[in-house]
């Protein structure tokens, strides 16, 4: 991984996978990673049952890593995230929102390429 990206792996009790995780991603020369008022860019790895996926939701990953590389070498207050068991209960966003300091603003992408 590079410097200032992170896998932060937490328990989930009573879901199908004893551990989920959030990829992180932080803006250089954040200590410690994200902060208060920052930019979060998010989307879900997950899917669903019925779903080939490719919309729900590998678009969104698609869209947030394509910010990311385009974000890459400049200076930005956005942190890109990326949720596991989103799905479940929103299970991955409630974990980020617990312990993440509180952003500026979120921008949650899902199913971006939909009907």
């Amino acid at each position: 991984m590079t410097p200032g990206t992170r896998s932060r792996p937490w328990p989930c009790a009573g879901c199908p996978t004893s551990r989920a995780s959030t990829l992180l991603a932080t803006p250089p020369g954040h200590p410690g990673g994200h902060q208060a008022g920052d930019v979060l860019l998010m989307a879900h790895l997950d899917t669903v049952r019925c779903s080939t996926g490719a919309d729900d939701n590998a678009s969104g990953v698609a869209v947030t890593l394509e910010v990311a590389r385009q974000l890459r070498g400049r200076d930005h207050r956005v942190v890109i995230a990326l949720v596991d068991l989103e799905e479940l209960w929103h299970l991955g966003s409630r974990e980020l929102a617990r312990t993440l300091p509180r952003p500026g603003l979120v921008v949650c992408l899902d199913a971006v390429i939909g009907p």
